[in-house]
């Protein structure tokens, strides 16, 4: 059974090496490679630059009503391979023309997404308000309202909400 792990391992190693994907420097400079097995969560410093764009966006948004604790970057090779294999698809098909932004979404199964990306089949479990779906939104106020529904019955609170690249 090990000799077949390997020859897999192998193989699935020639594969990713041809489809031309590399990592962003900041997780290269960290230490990450094409072949980590799971998933992390790296921190990005204050004053870097994700989080001085994190925080504008916030402020711009939300105002002094908020203070930004953290910014963290989800590490995550497979997600990130099939965000790349995708986007050369849509990019093939459109003529080099894709429609990309910025979404926030909020959850309290932020991890669950994070680890294995967004699964349609827990689309409008939640909430259901403009049918099955998964809910983005362009500006963090509408993410911030399900981010406080989705913690504990106190407030003010930690709120978690991801920005997405979609």
């Amino acid at each position: 059974m090990h000799i077949v792990e390997e020859q897999l391992r192998s193989i699935l190693a020639s594969i990713q090496s041809d489809d031309g994907l590399s990592l962003p420097p900041m997780w290269l400079e960290r230490g990450c490679s094409l072949h980590d097995p799971t998933w992390i969560m790296l921190e990005c410093a204050a004053g870097s630059k994700d989080f001085e764009l994190i925080k504008t966006r916030l402020d711009l948004e939300m105002g002094a009503c908020v203070t930004l604790l953290k910014v963290e970057m989800n590490v995550n090779v497979d997600l990130f391979r099939r965000y790349h294999l995708e986007r050369a698809r849509a990019l093939r098909e459109n003529g080099n023309n894709i429609n990309e932004c910025f979404l926030w979404h909020a959850t309290k199964k932020e991890n669950d997404i994070l680890e294995k990306g967004f699964d349609t089949n827990f689309c409008g479990l939640d909430f259901e308000y403009y049918g099955a779906g998964i809910y983005l939104a362009p500006d963090s106020t509408m993410s911030n309202v399900y981010a406080a529904s989705a913690q504990p019955p106190h407030y003010p609170s930690d709120r978690s909400m991801l920005l997405c690249r979609v």
